[in-house]
């Protein structure tokens, strides 16, 4: 796979009555209580405070109360409750995909792809899929903005982005503790939460959540594990009952502190581990060939008794329900294939280990009325963790199928920008945008003697924007303006720890994303906009080793 050095830009132009999807009431017209409530929620999706119906942007806004009552704690919830959006778990290290509209990235199982969703937690810009794994609990607003939205989020938003707001710390001193369990998914859950003011002008909060779940998919697997080893011993071993198992622990610590009206600090600590048995025994890789009515599985049983054909053996196997269902028949990891295990790993339920760290700091200074400075840094690392089979049939024959895998990725991000509250009819917002990523990532046969490909690819973005608005009229807004954006990535690849030539070695992408909104406000209570938009998603692939200097590669 090659390096592209041209990117990926996407343009949008439309005319749209703004509105605010009602998840709960989506086929009613609310009332004006219900109205007042949508207004109280504040949108930023143009770095301004905004209510949701002025906003000239397709947003879906969802506020606190809103989040409880539909019972929204990570990004997938939002399937069920967000019209038009796509959220998705992948193998390895990309983590998962997130599609609005039906544009997004797939990825695969390559890792140094990002998203063409962006998602924006806290003012945290985070392009990778590693997002979506992590529930993002105790949460105050999710903004889904739809289109590109390159001139205030940057890159890796072409399709949109999903801003995520963390609940603050509360004026008053709060407790709470909620549990539940899920019946289908045999999950148990349980967060906690404490809130309240330290100082005068110094607040904090901590949120802390478990949960441990036991799945909703059978694996039927072991049914056939007599007939099939009264004919070969050892042809099925121990299987994992159902999936996917895993257990899953996140905490939040927040400190607000407030000395004065015009300055303000936010520090938000997040750590998240999610660790479960191997991706193949969720019943990912729920495959189903059943051309004749049956499982196919003559190959599966040649390869276990010695590359002779066992038609016995292959009816013994045969215990798929031939359906796309929850029931599925995947074996686990053959224990002898696991002798070799680079990292001396030896479950044979495989691994699925996944952790995430995300801190921000958040900083607003005011020195005038008309004037507010803002600062957000942010540092996020993923460390993701695999052992698995591709085995979708009761038993693991080959063990060429059987892999190791682990990526790490550390990001540091900078914003600076400065926005006006002019009484008059012009006001603009300027900033700049500093990004520095390290990414790692292997995938390993876990056979002995197998080549440990090492895959290095640090990357740095510089981008400066700018937006001026004119009131032409009480009613009439025009707006305009760009983002330059410039993205350097430097490739390595290095076999059993010998760094190898690669082609290319590096990739420069650079890319200016204009924007012009023209905004008519004719009540309250409808607003009309037309836009125009580009976003901006760089390239990126795994280096390939030159041909000078062949090595092999899966």
């Amino acid at each position: 796979m090659n390096i592209t050095k041209t990117g990926v830009s996407c343009v949008a132009l439309a005319w749209a009555l703004a509105c605010v999807s009602m998840p709960a009431v989506a086929q009613t017209q609310p009332d004006q209580d219900e109205a007042s409530a949508i207004d109280e929620v504040v949108v930023t999706a143009r770095r301004r405070d905004e209510v949701p119906i002025s906003v000239p942007v397709s947003v879906t806004v969802l506020g606190s109360e809103q989040l409880r009552t539909l019972a929204v704690d990570s990004l997938q919830d939002l399937r069920a409750v967000t019209p038009g959006i796509s959220v998705g778990e992948v193998a390895g290290g990309v983590g998962g995909t997130v599609s609005l509209r039906g544009v997004g990235t797939t990825a695969g199982s390559n890792p140094t792809f990002e998203q063409t969703v962006a998602v924006n937690i806290d003012g945290v810009q985070l392009s990778r899929g590693g997002a979506v794994r992590v529930g993002q609990i105790d949460m105050e607003k999710i903004e889904v903005l739809r289109g590109p939205q390159a001139l205030f989020f940057g890159k890796n938003s072409p399709a949109g982005v999903i801003s995520i707001t963390t609940a603050d710390p509360t004026r008053a001193f709060e407790t709470e503790v909620r549990g539940g369990y899920e019946f289908n998914a045999q999950e148990r859950q349980m967060e906690a939460t404490i809130s309240g003011p330290i100082t005068d002008t110094l607040g904090a909060r901590l949120v802390v959540y478990g949960a441990d779940m036991e799945g909703w998919r059978d694996n039927i697997a072991d049914t056939a594990a007599a007939a099939a080893n009264a004919i070969r011993p050892g042809s099925v071993s121990g299987s994992t009952s159902g999936g996917p198992q895993q257990r899953f622990f996140f905490t939040r610590g927040t400190l607000k502190w407030e000395p004065s009206a015009a300055f303000d600090a936010r520090l938000k600590l997040s750590y998240a581990d999610n660790e479960g048995i191997g991706y193949n025994q969720t019943g990912g890789f729920q495959r189903i060939y059943c051309p004749n009515g049956a499982p196919q599985l003559a190959p599966q049983a040649t390869a276990l008794n010695g590359n002779v054909a066992n038609p016995a053996l292959a009816t013994a196997l045969s215990v798929d329900n031939c359906r796309a269902d929850a029931t599925y028949a995947n074996g686990n990891i053959n224990p002898a294939f696991l002798v070799g295990s680079p990292e001396g790993f030896t479950d044979p339920d495989g691994a699925g280990n996944y952790s995430q760290q995300l801190h921000s700091l958040e900083l607003n200074y005011r020195p005038t009325d008309w004037l507010k400075l803002t600062s957000v840094t942010g540092w996020a690392k993923n460390d993701d963790f695999r052992v698995d089979t591709y085995a979708v049939a009761p038993s693991d024959a080959v063990g060429a199928n059987d892999f190791t895998g682990n990526t790490g990725y550390t990001q540091f991000t900078q914003e600076v920008r400065i926005a006006s509250d002019l009484s008059g009819p012009f006001n603009f917002l300027m900033g700049g945008f500093y990004e520095s990523s390290e990414l790692e990532t292997y995938t390993r046969n876990i056979l002995a003697g197998a080549p440990l490909f090492l895959h290095f690819i640090d990357g740095t973005t510089q981008s400066v924007f700018g937006q001026a608005l004119w009131d032409i009229s009480d009613k009439l807004e025009l707006a305009g303006g760009l983002r330059w954006s410039k993205e350097s990535k430097d490739f390595a690849v290095a076999r059993n720890g010998v760094f190898q030539p690669v082609a290319p070695g590096s990739a420069d992408f650079e890319n200016t994303s204009p924007e012009v909104t023209l905004t008519w406000r004719p009540t309250d209570r409808l607003t009309l906009y037309g836009a125009y938009k580009e976003g901006f998603k760089s390239g990126a692939s795994l280096p390939r080793p030159t041909p000078a200097r062949p090595s092999r590669r899966r």
